[in-house]
C-alpha cells in the first residue's frame, strides 16, 4: 500500500475570464432627443462553463447610470434609459462584479453611442393675403416639426423664397405636441417684385441639435400689377421763357400707390407736350 500524503500535488484553480457583448434598443446613430437603452451580456470564454452571476454597472461619460443591475437568467442586464444625449459621441463603461467562478471585468467603449441631429420637417402653413400687388408684403407662416416621437423645440431661422424674392424669419419657440412631435412656429414678410413669380419653398437653417430641411413647393399668392402716381415737379421747369431749340430739364416723380411699395427703377418715362418729347430712366431716389 501507498499514498501521496507525503508528497501531495496541489492544483491551483483560478477564476475564468469572460467577455461582455453590447447591444442597443435603437439603431445608431440615435437622433437627438431619443432615449437609448443598453443591453449587456456577460459571456464566459470557453465551453461548458457555468453561467455568470453577479452585477453589471453602467457609466456614461464617466457618470454612473443608476445602481448595479443583477444579471438575469441569460446573464444579461439592461441599463436605465439614457436620456439627454447631446449630438456627438458618448463614452460607455460597463463594470462586471465577478462571482465565485469569474473574475471582475471592466469594458470601456470610448465612442459607444453616437447621436446625430434630429430630423425636421419644415412646411409653409399659411399665406396672407392671397392676392397682392407688386411690392405689397405677404405674411408667410411656417412651422418646423421634429420627426421623432420625443419632439423638441428647434431654434434658428427659416428662409422663404420663390427663387428670386426671399424673406427670413426666426422660429418663435412656440411648442405644441403633435403626431410628429413638437412644432416651432414663425413667419416672415415677403415682398414680391414681379407678377410672374413661381411657387414658394421654405428652408430651415438647422441648429446644433436639429438638422436642416426644405419644404415641398407651396403656391404663392396671386400677384397683380401695382399702380403708380406720376407727377411733374413744377420747380424743375425753367422760371423764364425759352426760345425754340433751347433745351431745358424736367423732373418727374413716381410714387407707388398703397399697398404697393416699389418703384420700377430702370424703367423709361417719356415726357411730351404733344409734339416734342424726351425720355428719362427712373432712378432709385
Amino acid at each position: 500500500p501507498s499514498d501521496s500524503l507525503a508528497d501531495p500535488l496541489t492544483q491551483v484553480i483560478e477564476k475564468g475570464e469572460m467577455s461582455i457583448l453590447v447591444d442597443y434598443d435603437v439603431d445608431l446613430p440615435a437622433y437627438y432627443g431619443q432615449a437609448v437603452t443598453v443591453t449587456a451580456r456577460v459571456v464566459a470564454n470557453g465551453s461548458n462553463n457555468p453561467r455568470p452571476n453577479g452585477t453589471l454597472a453602467f457609466s456614461l461619460n464617466g457618470i454612473a447610470q443608476g445602481d448595479p443591475v443583477e444579471l438575469d437568467a441569460l446573464a444579461q442586464a439592461d441599463s436605465p434609459a439614457l436620456t439627454d444625449l447631446g449630438v456627438g459621441s458618448h463614452a460607455l463603461r460597463l463594470v462586471y462584479s465577478g462571482d465565485d467562478y469569474y473574475q471582475a471585468y471592466t469594458l470601456d467603449l470610448p465612442a459607444a453611442i453616437t447621436v446625430a441631429r434630429a430630423l425636421t420637417l419644415v412646411q409653409i402653413t399659411d399665406i396672407w393675403p392671397e392676392t397682392v400687388v407688386v411690392g405689397e408684403p405677404v405674411a408667410v407662416d411656417f412651422t418646423v416639426a421634429v420627426d421623432t416621437p420625443e419632439g423638441g423645440s428647434p431654434t434658428g431661422t427659416v428662409t422663404v423664397s420663390n427663387g428670386t424674392d426671399q424673406c427670413t424669419g426666426a422660429l418663435g419657440g412656440k411648442e405644441k405636441k403633435m403626431l410628429l412631435g413638437a412644432e416651432a412656429n414663425g413667419y416672415c414678410e415677403l415682398t414680391l417684385t414681379a407678377t410672374d413669380r413661381g411657387p414658394l419653398t421654405a428652408t430651415y437653417s438647422g441648429d446644433e441639435q436639429y438638422a436642416p430641411s426644405t419644404s415641398n413647393e407651396a403656391a404663392g399668392p396671386v400677384v397683380e400689377k401695382a399702380e403708380l402716381t406720376l407727377t411733374i415737379d413744377p420747380d424743375s421747369l425753367p422760371p423764364d421763357s425759352v426760345v425754340v431749340g433751347q433745351p431745358f430739364s424736367v423732373t418727374v416723380h413716381l410714387a407707388p400707390v398703397d399697398p404697393g411699395t416699389l418703384v420700377p427703377v430702370g424703367a423709361i418715362v417719356t415726357i411730351s407736350n404733344g409734339g416734342d418729347s424726351c425720355q428719362a430712366t427712373v432712378q432709385a431716389d
